[in-house]
């Protein structure tokens, strides 16, 4: 049982670090930021899939918040990260890669209020670069 508790340990230490290293992509002029998120995610989905694989042979290990979905507050958080990269993307002269950031933030999001906020700026950016 030693051995799989450290398992579990690693791989949330694991995942808490890709955490991290993506709000430090974001922060940096690592470029394309929304390429290496993605990478980043991806590795994350992995890691979760072993963790989901482990929490069915031992649930005692399983958090207790393992497998809530994502709440619309959470996709707010992520359209106010979407608007901070934007503006990082238009700062740089490159307002097209912010309008994929707000065109891929649409397709992930299953709310259309947030949807809706999204549209309108990929419109606003189209609008004021000649896009």
């Amino acid at each position: 049982m030693a051995k799989v508790t450290e398992l579990n340990k690693l791989l949330t230490d694991c995942f808490e670090q890709l955490v991290e290293c993506a709000h430090l992509v974001k922060e940096i002029p690592v470029d394309p930021h929304s390429k290496n998120v993605y990478r980043l995610g991806k590795a994350m989905a992995e890691i979760s899939d072993v963790m989901g694989e482990l929490y069915e042979i031992h649930p005692e290990l399983k958090p207790e918040k393992w497998g809530v979905s994502l709440q619309e507050s959470d996709y707010k958080e992520m359209y106010e990260d979407a608007v901070v990269w934007a503006n990082e993307y238009i700062q740089a002269d490159t307002p097209e890669k912010a309008v994929e950031v707000f065109e891929q933030y649409i397709v992930i999001t299953p709310y259309e209020n947030l949807r809706e906020m999204a549209e309108k700026k990929v419109r606003e950016v189209k609008i004021e670069f000649a896009l």
